[in-house]
């Protein structure tokens, strides 16, 4: 009699001819409830967690100095550090690297540190938190200047930074 198999894959397939890496992961209910003594699977992400802190902080100091939840206000963003060309090409290039961290509105604040989140906790521990540190604000700084190139409209997020981390998945 014959067996029907219940997979897929035939047994004898030689479709994966590329070395495969196992990452071995703890389900998410074991994180944080280890016993005394015993170490994780998973890296933690200092730089990631860092950074999403850091938009945090600044998010809510926008909020609370009248940037607006929903609808932000264009004057209170520039004044925390949008990237405004005029300001730029006057010479106020650190405003390449202060936009990153302010949000027009909670949704692109949710968003951008959502996938900051889902991203990071994987390429950090993998390429190491100096060089994954570098990468983000190398990639932010990089796409706020192509930016400028473009548009004459003030322009904030961590969206060019972003892009660069997940490029490098």
């Amino acid at each position: 009699t014959k067996t029907r198999q219940t997979h897929c894959r035939p047994a004898t397939s030689t479709a994966r001819r590329w070395p495969l890496k196992r990452i071995d992961v703890d389900p998410p209910s074991t994180l944080g409830a280890r016993a005394k003594g015993e170490t994780s699977t998973v890296p933690a992400a200092i730089i990631t967690w860092t950074l999403v802190v850091a938009n945090t902080i600044v998010f809510a100091h926008g909020v609370a100095t009248g940037a607006g939840l929903l609808v932000p206000d264009v004057a209170t963003l520039i004044a925390q550090g949008a990237v405004e060309p005029r300001a730029v090409w006057s010479g106020e290039i650190w405003r390449l690297m202060t936009a990153m961290f302010v949000h027009g509105g909670v949704l692109h604040y949710l968003f951008n540190n959502f996938v900051l989140l889902q991203v990071g906790r994987i390429l950090e521990p993998s390429v190491g938190a100096a060089r994954f540190l570098l990468l983000y604000l190398y990639s932010g700084i990089v796409g706020f200047a192509c930016s400028l190139l473009i548009h004459q409209s003030p322009s904030v997020g961590a969206s060019g930074a972003i892009f660069g981390v997940v490029g490098a998945l």
